[in-house]
């Protein structure tokens, strides 16, 4: 699980680089995940690595304030 996985560059590079793993990314924002989304398909690793998740961690901790 990576969060805040920008624009997904790196993601695809890790998931190529160790394909015994599952390499999941996120980003709240959405122009981030279609760019995830672009390199997944790109890099042609729709069928080994997953969507990108919508998490905002700065929304999740603001609970516990």
């Amino acid at each position: 699980m990576e969060i805040g996985s920008g624009s997904g560059e790196h993601g695809v590079v890790f998931q190529k680089r160790f394909p015994g793993i599952i390499w999941q990314t996120s980003n709240p924002e959405l122009v981030y995940r279609k760019s995830i989304s672009y390199w997944i398909e790109n890099e042609e690793l729709t069928k080994k690595m997953p969507q990108p998740l919508e998490i905002d961690v700065e929304k999740f901790l603001g609970k516990f304030h």
